[in-house]
């Protein structure tokens, strides 16, 4: 039997926590007597709630949330909201670590080769007092696999509660790697709070939603009845400041001009060009500092392989994949802020093969796409180039890109929640030709499994629609032994049929001002606001 107990051992979590994020020692209690001192540590005017003692740090995100609800579909915008609110199961210390840490979850064991046992805290609870019981954690997980925003909860047979705080999780493949993804992904909250307001459920952080506007703004302020002992408390649920006030900032030069005005001290995915402005040798050097994180996300194009789409030519897949120029969606879309990837899978993530990086990996020539567009059967037909709406402006760089090269193509963008649904090829709703998809991870064979496996799909086939029962024997093969043989193979055979690509990683932008330190990343390399240094800062 495969037996794996997690310890709870004080110096083993502190260390990670340190390790993490730096020191995160408590600042309850410190105050600031003038406005004049809050002005200084903030670079702008003072709030009244600063000035009143508080530790209140106002957080920009490059974009607009309208969803907080538990169970919503992955938004990276709206991530630093998510981890603010909601507990998981368990954390790991990293983006490509594989250990877990307890958060909710107490400890975890094999008990056959797709079976484990969970055991939770007896004295967790929300913000509102409910408590969180192994029935309410078999819930969440239902819950979370009925709404299909995650592939990897296709993975789940069943979970069932063996008491009042142990839960038995059986899953349809015998794999550490989805275990990990499951036990650090799912949100949970309580049954009854949840179906009282599916919107706003009370969270299980040290944070509660007190006011919202809807897509504008957000505030969270501290209970001071967070139920993890202090000593026990993992590093990404650290509460160092009394309140946080997000921001949706659509607008890279509002984002710039909301930091130079005080009215927030964090902004969170700013643009790379205004990032260098706060950086050193900017116009805005003094009194910021920039943090830079590359972490498991990267944006992806695949092809519709199905009969019913022209892209089930390879020749005219090999031209339109020359005929992208990734460097210059880098430099436009990114404005720097991020590197042309190599592999579907971020560089960031365990089992990936640095030799990828220095491969030629449709590099763009419109030379070679012009010769497989003669040998492709296109005739000018216009394909159909989908994603969800954040992708709206990459979307119209592809598509006059291809344009160059003689390829039509027509966009179609949808809302998040919408594209889940829209984004599987061969599901008689979808009638993209290529779509251009986020994907994350912890191991580079996660990130493939979630495009190619086909359990992940009602269609019984990977996202692309492909019949081909060799990229499947490839891809599990890889899964299951992680050997680097297998995971070029797999690599390797994307690649020679053209079936998708990695276009980019980002290097997400924090700009802070210069007392808040130690920025905090979490299991998916996504910031944590409020798990942050904020020692110096008033």
């Amino acid at each position: 039997m495969k037996r794996k107990v997690l310890s709870v051992l004080l110096a083993a979590v502190m260390t990670l926590s340190l390790a993490a994020c730096g020191s995160t020692a408590a600042t309850d209690g410190q105050s600031t007597d003038t406005a004049a001192a809050a002005e200084d540590s903030t670079g702008g005017e003072a709030s009244d709630e600063t000035v009143s003692g508080e530790k209140v740090v106002n957080v920009g995100l490059g974009g607009s949330v309208t969803d907080v609800s538990p169970y919503k579909a992955p938004d990276v915008i709206g991530y630093p909201i998510q981890f603010t609110m909601y507990e998981t199961l368990f954390t790991t210390s990293g983006v490509s670590s594989q250990e877990t840490l307890p958060v909710v979850g107490k400890s975890w064991e094999w008990i056959d080769d797709t079976t484990v046992s969970i055991e939770i805290f007896d004295y967790v609870h929300d913000v509102d007092g409910n408590p969180i019981t192994a029935a309410d954690v078999v819930f969440d997980y239902e819950t979370q696999k009925a709404a299909a925003t995650q592939t990897d909860t296709a993975y789940i047979e069943s979970v069932t509660a063996t008491g009042d705080y142990t839960l038995e999780l059986k899953l349809t493949e015998a794999s550490e790697s989805t275990l990990i993804k499951l036990l650090t992904h799912v949100n949970i909250v309580n049954q009854a709070a949840y179906e009282a307001d599916p919107e706003t459920t009370p969270g299980t952080t040290a944070y509660k939603l007190t006011s919202y506007t809807s897509g504008s703004e957000f505030v969270y302020e501290k209970t001071g009845n967070y139920w993890q002992t202090e000593e026990l408390t993992v590093y990404s649920s650290q509460a160092n400041v009394d309140k946080v006030v997000f921001q949706c900032i659509p607008e890279k030069t509002q984002m710039t001009i909301a930091l130079e005005t005080g009215e927030i001290q964090m902004a969170v995915g700013v643009d790379g060009m205004e990032a260098l402005r706060f950086d050193e040798g900017g116009e805005n050097e003094e009194g910021f500092t920039v943090d830079s994180n590359s972490g498991s996300f990267s944006n992806t194009f695949i092809f519709n392989v199905t009969e019913d789409s022209l892209c089930k030519d390879e020749n005219l897949r090999k031209a339109i994949l020359y005929g992208i120029d990734r460097d210059a969606i880098v430099s436009i879309i990114l404005s720097g802020a991020g590197v042309v990837a190599k592999d579907m899978a971020s560089d960031q993530l365990a089992g990936y093969n640095e030799e990828w990086l220095n491969e030629d990996y449709y590099s763009y020539d419109a030379d070679k796409a012009a010769e497989f567009l003669a040998q492709s059967s296109y005739n000018g037909e216009t394909l159909r180039l989908e994603s969800d709406s954040s992708n709206g402006a990459l979307l119209e760089l592809i598509q006059t890109q291809l344009g160059a090269i003689g390829i039509k193509v027509e966009i179609q963008t949808f809302e998040n929640a919408l594209w889940q649904e829209e984004k599987v090829a061969g599901t008689g709703e979808s009638n993209w030709d290529m779509c251009v998809d986020g994907v994350g991870g912890s191991l580079v064979t996660n990130t493939w499994k979630v495009k190619f496996n086909p359990d992940n799909f009602s269609t019984g086939l990977p996202q692309n629609g492909s019949t081909d029962t060799e990229l499947v024997d490839l891809l599990l093969q890889a899964a299951s032994t992680q050997d680097p043989a297998d995971l070029d193979a797999f690599h390797d055979y994307v690649v020679d049929n053209a079936y998708a690509i990695g276009l980019y990683a980002p290097a997400d932008k924090c700009v802070t001002v210069d007392t808040i330190s130690d920025i905090c990343y979490n299991h998916m390399g996504y910031v944590v606001p409020c798990a942050s240094n904020f020692d110096a800062y008033q």
